[in-house]
């Protein structure tokens, strides 16, 4: 199952038993070159052979019409754009002439559909991102006409979404990338949310990191972030904004800032103005590939940040000073802001429980001030009794009674299983129990229990067996329940649902610490996006785009 982290270039895989077996090979994008890794999205060179036919077939590319709006730099259709033509640029040699209409010429376009007749009226340079998350509406399609090829979607990040896998069809030379006679290609995500959970804390340590000391930081003292920099470097603006181009090209849509652990390390003072106002330019740059930001307060913000004398929500002042704090990160962050992330009352956190109130309430509590600027709850449930409780039964009658009585914005964010992401363990058994409630089911792609990222290890096949585990016999008379439905909406097709992966990215300059871990941050979108893909299907794909050479996947 296991592979040591030498030169041999060989990734097993764990469920299969497959393994990618490299020859000589190449890594787009040499980290020698520049201060960090491309991985997957370098655009190094395609064969002539197919370069010259790709670059036939898009000779212009088509964008949408922006209006008098700046959205250059802040839309995901300009993200789409910008990155099509480097794309094409790099991997044909010739960049497409970028017009405002087709003409005679074969073209590349990208359309905006409506979605409902006001979205027709106020056109593209209006159109916010799709929230409450909708997998129709992020959705894409790829027409490849005669002459053209339309790339279209609801929403602008399903454009962008749709362009990604262009050009991932392109790096892998796919001669259906080319083809002319109408064929369609269609892809939506399975679940609504899609979300990253970096681990962070702002004294400058990562819980859970193998591959460099901290994604990012807030410079508190000159009240501006510095986001995602090896030690010792210059703040590389490029390197942040090329993390955002790595999530949203394998779908992420969402992204958690700091640790759950949020009142150690520094976290606690998250909250403070300052600290907001560093972190404005990093969320809209964010937002501009469509990925919404979450941000993991502490509970005692109210004493830390607000010099209150209790953090209770039950005093009417804590509730004013939460409802104002809200309202702060609103006006700050606008659209982008999605929501609060809160672990209670377990590792030492504080939470409801210390003021006498149950972790519902806690929820309920914030879903309601949220509410108001368009916002979500996610509450975890990963929790450590306090004596000889059993952790799985513990948990479950937690938060067994949440059916019905959260607030409809309240998501209940749940770990694959009760034992804190170990190698093996049941499926936690709230899945099975919670159908009328947001649950985000919880991987791990950080390598905590896996070697501590000494050991190459491909988790696809790992969530793959929990994704598809069959929880039908608690669903009657449906046939087929699996994990990956539940996740996706479940019966009741809740709203705020989703996956969600404890990060394995850091300052190192493959980002992963070892550049094939990267196969975990990739496999874990593409497994977000569509969780019945096979693990050694997302093994290859993800060789062909990373790697230069005859690579192959065997059993």
């Amino acid at each position: 199952m296991f592979a040591k982290a030498s030169d041999n270039y060989e990734l097993n895989h764990s469920a299969s038993s497959a393994a990618c077996r490299l020859g000589p090979c190449r890594l787009h994008g040499e980290i020698s070159s520049q201060p960090h890794s491309q991985l997957w999205l370098s655009y190094r060179p395609v064969s002539a052979g197919y370069a010259v036919h790709a670059s036939a077939r898009f000779q212009e590319l088509v964008c949408p019409e922006t209006g008098d709006l700046a959205l250059a730099g802040v839309s995901p259709l300009w993200r789409a754009c910008e990155e099509l033509l480097a794309g094409l640029e790099g991997m044909l040699g010739r960049r497409p002439s970028r017009v405002n209409a087709t003409g005679t010429a074969p073209a590349l376009l990208l359309q905006l559909q409506p979605s409902s007749p006001d979205d027709a009226i106020s056109g593209a340079a209006e159109r916010s991102l799709a929230w409450p998350p909708s997998p129709a509406d992020e959705g894409y399609s790829i027409h490849l006409n005669t002459l053209h090829t339309v790339i279209s979607s609801r929403s602008p990040q399903g454009v962008l979404y749709g362009a990604f896998e262009l050009l991932r069809r392109l790096r892998r030379e796919d001669p259906g990338a080319l083809a002319g006679g109408g064929e369609v290609v269609r892809s939506a995500p399975s679940a609504p949310l899609r979300h990253w959970d970096l681990w962070d804390n702002l004294d400058g340590s990562v819980e859970r990191g193998y591959a460099g000391p901290w994604q990012h930081r807030f410079d508190v003292a000159a009240a501006r972030s510095s986001v995602v920099y090896p030690l010792g470097q210059q703040r590389d603006e490029q390197r942040a904004h090329d993390l955002a181009r790595l999530l949203a090209s394998v779908g992420i849509n969402g992204i958690g800032w700091s640790n759950v652990n949020a009142c150690d390390h520094g976290n606690q003072h998250l909250l403070s103005s300052r600290n907001i106002a560093s972190m404005r330019a990093l969320v809209a740059l964010f937002y501009s590939y469509g990925i919404h930001s979450f941000l993991t307060p502490c509970f005692d913000s109210p004493q830390i940040v607000g010099g209150l004398f209790t953090s209770n929500p039950q005093v009417p002042e804590v509730k004013a000073w939460w409802a104002k704090k809200i309202e702060e990160v609103a006006g700050a962050f606008g659209d982008a802001f999605r929501g609060l992330v809160f672990k209670g009352n377990t590792e030492g956190q504080p939470g409801p429980g210390s003021h006498g109130m149950s972790q519902l309430q806690g929820a309920n509590f914030f879903a309601e001030l949220l509410e108001e600027v368009g916002a979500i709850c996610i509450w975890r449930a990963f929790s450590h009794p306090e004596g000889g409780v059993d952790q799985a039964l513990y948990q479950f009658q937690r938060f067994e009674n949440w059916d019905g009585e959260a607030r409809w914005n309240v998501a209940l964010k749940i770990k694959n299983g009760p034992y804190d992401f170990q190698v093996r363990e049941p499926v936690h058994s709230l899945f099975g129990h919670l159908s009328n409630t947001s649950l985000i089911l919880e991987f791990q792609a950080a390598q905590e229990y896996f070697g501590h990222a000494k050991h190459l290890v491909a988790l696809p096949s790992q969530w793959s067996s929990y994704l598809g585990f069959d929880l039908s016999s608690r669903f009657p008379p449906y046939n087929v329940q699996t994990l990956a439905q539940v996740a996706s909406g479940g019966i009741g097709r809740m709203p705020f649902s989703g996956i969600a992966a404890v990060s394995n990215i850091g300052t190192s300059r493959n980002w992963t610490g070892h550049v094939f871990s990267a196969v975990n941050t990739y496999g874990f979108g593409r497994l977000a996006w569509t969780p019945t893909t096979p693990a050694a299907d997302i093994m290859r794909e993800w060789v062909e785009v990373v790697f230069t050479c005859g690579a192959i996947v065997v059993p």
